[in-house]
């Protein structure tokens, strides 16, 4: 019962991400500064990602990597971040239950807490 849903809010999370990663595009046409930070993190991205590949293959990893074009970039950037909005939001929502769960049992050591230090005087009926 819990796999079907959690495939349900993962796929409503990413469907909800896609308006976010179009408007982060629109906002990268519109502001040189943001575009340029984007496109940074799109060229670090593309090296990491193919030096890492290049040593899985077994390629040799002290050539030059290409970088991508502006556009290519743009949109690498935007997926990226998009779905670094959806890991975020899912690593959100179960930290929030975990929190609450942490919660009711510090209340409830402290119950224990009180309730020991009552029950430990001599002049106390428990």
């Amino acid at each position: 019962m819990a796999l079907p849903v959690l495939k349900l809010g993962t796929l409503a999370l990413k469907t909800l991400s896609k308006p976010i990663a179009s408007r982060l595009k629109q906002q990268a046409g519109l502001h040189p500064k943001f575009r340029n930070f984007i496109v940074s993190i799109a060229q670090a991205n593309h090296r990491v990602t193919t030096t890492m590949q290049r040593r899985i293959y077994g390629h040799a990893t002290n050539v030059e990597i290409r970088p991508l074009d502006e556009e290519k970039a743009v949109q690498a950037a935007v997926d990226l971040l998009g779905e670094a909005f959806v890991f975020s939001v899912l690593l959100i929502l179960p930290l929030d239950s975990l929190m609450t769960c942490l919660d009711s049992y510090l209340s409830f050591l402290l119950l224990l807490t009180i309730t020991y230090y009552y029950c430990s005087k001599e002049d106390t009926l428990c």
